[in-house]
């Protein structure tokens, strides 16, 4: 805590001399020090842009993705169209794709209640899969449920092409949308929010987890979401935290290691918590989207994820993507 309290006092010191606006600058972070991709820390009440660095850019979400997918599974338990009990049987297709996954067979099932606790505590795509299948009858049409949902709530260069987030053309995002998208889900289901905070499942004989490690690092401030991870996106996070009654949001896009995304994070909900509110400083909806293509992080020829990937490829002649390309 003494350390902590000595890195507040130097962050208000420099400070004093930034604009009233949302500062745009580069985070020291773990050593060696690192250049960050896009990121946002906002007040998840006002809107208030914070903290931000080309929040607009376009960008691969990779497992964020599920985020969008858990939405929609929250809009289906409201309406009563499912129920924390309700069977989701996974089908052949399913069952294909390629891990990170629970790894049922064809025919068995899971609860939605076990179905989001695995996409939280283990990001599993086949559960991804089967909730798609399940609400929109095939992954196809979900994806055009999620871009649907995705514009209504102001998410407006966010399109998905899938449900768990490996590597599809019409999968593009911004840390702007993606802060709208972790608001959206704190604001519209307060009675499921809860799932977040999953940090193990118990399946079976198997205990799955950790789930997402910033909640543990940030503890006891940190209460989500969600990170993620291909060769492309590189590795990615959204946060959120409540501290003194405030909860701001995060997201941190583009990391070339997880543990360099994690502390950064953290260090910016520090800053972030340190400033006052001021009507002066943009809203989050009120910032621009860029156009053009994501930026590559990690070259196919020199991803680390592909040799990872490639010790536990799946065989299959369903029509995913390439075991390297797998989401986390």
């Amino acid at each position: 805590m003494k350390l902590r309290s000595l890195s507040c006092l130097a962050v208000i010191l420099s400070l004093a001399t930034i604009p009233a606006a949302a500062q745009s600058h580069k985070t020291q972070a773990p050593s060696p020090p690192i250049e960050p991709g896009p990121y946002i820390i906002v007040d998840a009440h006002t809107g208030e842009a914070l903290l931000q660095g080309n929040a607009g850019a376009p960008w691969y979400p990779a497992s964020l993705t599920k985020l969008m997918t858990i939405y929609v599974v929250f809009q289906e338990l409201k309406a009563g169209n499912l129920t924390l009990q309700t069977p989701i049987v996974f089908s052949p297709y399913a069952v294909s794709t390629i891990p990170t996954k629970l790894g049922l067979a064809a025919g068995q099932s899971v609860t939605v209640e076990q179905g989001l606790e695995a996409l939280i505590a283990h990001s599993a795509n086949d559960v991804a899969v089967a909730f798609a299948e399940r609400i929109s009858g095939s992954e196809p049409a979900f994806g055009d449920r999620m871009t649907k949902t995705a514009i209504s709530l102001g998410m407006t260069s966010t399109t998905f092409g899938n449900a768990d987030g490996l590597p599809n053309p019409d999968n593009k995002t911004t840390a702007r949308d993606l802060t709208l998208l972790a608001m959206a889900l704190v604001r519209d289901f307060p009675d499921y929010y809860g799932y977040f905070r999953t940090r193990y499942m118990t399946f079976g004989k198997r205990r799955i987890g950790p789930g997402v490690r910033f909640v543990t690092m940030y503890a006891p401030y940190a209460d989500g979401l969600k990170t993620g991870y291909t060769c492309a996106s590189g590795y990615n996070l959204v946060g959120s935290a409540v501290r003194d009654g405030r909860r701001l949001i995060g997201v941190a896009l583009g990391f070339r290691r997880g543990d360099q995304r994690d502390e950064f994070l953290v260090k910016l909900f520090d800053e972030a918590f340190q400033l006052q509110p001021n009507a002066d400083r943009p809203k989050v909806w009120e910032l621009q989207n860029e156009a053009g293509e994501p930026t590559v992080v990690f070259p196919e020829d020199n991803c680390p994820g592909n040799r990872r990937a490639a010790r536990r490829a799946v065989v299959s002649s369903a029509p995913k993507q390439p075991a390297a390309a797998a989401a986390r």
